[in-house]
């Protein structure tokens, strides 16, 4: 398994896209939980001997590139044997605005000392109109992505993150073609994820749309099959080769499945959640969501506490049965102890009514990509039993 350390240098944020659940603040990372946050990492994946994948979060990170830059130097200098072992990779995850020549080459460089183990992920929603319609500033970053194309090189590792708002979802194939068609994403993208957003304003009549959507999308996709070869297209690339553990591993913040404690959050102020959501809801101190302070964070305890959840608690403790009903053992059974770590906070966030539809909707759209996969295959077997006849 990986753990997906996601560390929040700040929350506050130069946009103000209408589908964000970070509450805005103002603070930032202190150097101190920074370096802090790095030894962490880097101490589980050196007794776990497990794959660590650490996130610049925010918020918007670019906002304190400063901090960035101190610590990837921190890394550089304390832990460079960890860099040279693909066990640890490094990700900057930025909605783009920020993101300028100047810090670009910082970042392609320092990937390169790093040998080649630094990601940027940037978020982007489709055309300039589409990114107007919830983000803002659409014109702006796609200039930015056209000038990485151009500059990019195989040392930086980039990929795209492409949020479905329910008033964008009728333009869903019309925006999956542009970054393709336009943007020729072939050409400097490992990776491109298609992820529907967790917001108010999903109805039931999104299911159709949804559908039809899907389906022109894996027309488009099987057509231009040869052209998708070394990019990963979340979730189709991982459905249609197979990959059966896909669905039961991703957490879309609402746990349609079991949570498998693979993520680990650390805020500006230092506090480590097991997810991010229980940090923005109202409560929060009554939650005792927070499993300690990354400052004097004891790693030994907390790993033999996630062995001890992870052979305790399995999916029926964590699940919506059914795509949606609530499993009759569902929280009752559940011990208070073990409450930060359990999706009970994403039912509390979202409430019941919402997630239910958001799972069928999840549901949905991973079945038509199955549906037209199997379609697909079946028409070429037939295609090839046809010409050997």
């Amino acid at each position: 398994m990986t753990y997906n350390i996601c560390v929040y240098l700040t929350q506050n944020c130069n946009l103000k896209c209408s589908y964000c659940f970070v509450k805005k603040e103002k603070g930032v990372i202190s150097d101190q939980s920074l370096f802090d946050s790095i030894d962490f990492a880097v101490k589980i994946c050196k007794t776990q001997k497990e794959k660590v994948n650490y996130y610049f979060f925010g918020g918007e990170p670019l906002l304190h590139f400063d901090k960035i830059k101190l610590a990837l130097d921190y890394m550089i200098c304390n832990h460079r044997s960890i860099l040279e072992s693909n066990m640890f990779r490094i990700f900057i995850f930025t909605n783009g605005l920020l993101l300028n020549k100047e810090r670009y080459h910082y970042i392609l460089e320092k990937s390169k000392l790093m040998n080649n183990k630094l990601g940027l992920g940037i978020s982007i929603d489709g055309t300039e109109k589409s990114n107007d319609h919830n983000r803002g500033y659409g014109s702006n970053l796609i200039s930015k992505i056209r000038f990485i194309s151009k500059k990019h090189s195989p040392s930086l590792d980039i990929g795209l993150i492409c949020t479905i708002h329910p008033n964008e979802l009728k333009n869903f194939f019309n925006n999956f073609k542009f970054f393709f068609d336009d943007l020729d994403v072939y050409s400097f993208v490992s990776g491109i994820a298609f992820h529907l957003a967790n917001c108010d304003g999903w109805k039931a009549k999104h299911i159709k749309i949804l559908k039809n959507e899907v389906k022109k999308i894996m027309g488009y996709y099987f057509k231009n099959k040869n052209r998708f070869k070394n990019i990963e297209i979340t979730p189709i690339s991982q459905i249609t080769h197979g990959v059966k553990t896909y669905l039961s591993e991703q957490c879309f913040h609402l746990l349609t499945t079991n949570c498998n404690f693979k993520k680990l959050v650390v805020f500006p102020d230092g506090e480590i959640n097991s997810c991010f959501i229980p940090r923005f809801m109202k409560d929060i101190k009554n939650n005792n969501s927070s499993l300690g302070n990354v400052s004097n964070f004891d790693t030994n305890i907390f790993l033999k506490k996630i062995k001890f959840l992870r052979t305790q608690f399995r999916i029926k403790d964590f699940i919506f049965d059914n795509y949606g009903k609530k499993s009759n053992n569902f929280l009752e059974n559940l011990n208070k102890k073990y409450y930060s770590m359990s999706n009970k906070f994403c039912i509390s966030f979202y409430g019941i009514e919402n997630i239910e539809l958001k799972t069928i909707l999840e549901k949905t759209y991973f079945d038509t990509i199955k549906e037209e996969s199997y379609r697909y295959e079946q028409n070429k077997q037939k295609w090839s039993l046809f010409k050997t006849l």
